[in-house]
């Protein structure tokens, strides 16, 4: 079992963990090395990725090679991320003409199994 800590409970965490066989994870860097670790792969559905930084964390994602992202809605926008052709063969953009019908698609997708 995995459990994301905030790091301003570490310490906190260190005396738990003395009790505890669960595995912690307190950094994206270990939750990164986690997942490479162990070949885990997921699909991501990811909403109306308007702002650039929900774009560059799907991006990074998929380069670190543990996720596939479905993308609902802002074909442009995702388009135009200086990363999407090279790694275009590892996401799927589903087109949404507003935010309100993504999330529709988005929710149909993951009760579909697809994410």
């Amino acid at each position: 079992m995995l459990t994301m800590m905030n790091l301003t409970s570490f310490s906190s965490l260190k005396r738990f963990n003395k009790f505890s066989t669960m595995q912690y994870i307190a950094t994206f860097t270990q939750l990164i090395d986690y997942l490479k670790q162990n070949s885990v792969r997921k699909t991501a559905v990811v909403v109306w990725a308007s702002d650039e930084n929900t774009r560059g964390a799907a991006f990074d994602a998929i380069e670190a090679g543990f996720v596939n992202v479905v993308f609902v809605g802002c074909r442009n926008e995702i388009n135009a991320e200086p990363r999407a052709n090279e790694l275009s063969d590892r996401f799927q953009i589903i087109d949404a003409p507003d935010c309100d019908t993504a999330s529709v698609i988005a929710v149909n997708e993951i009760r579909q199994g697809r994410g």
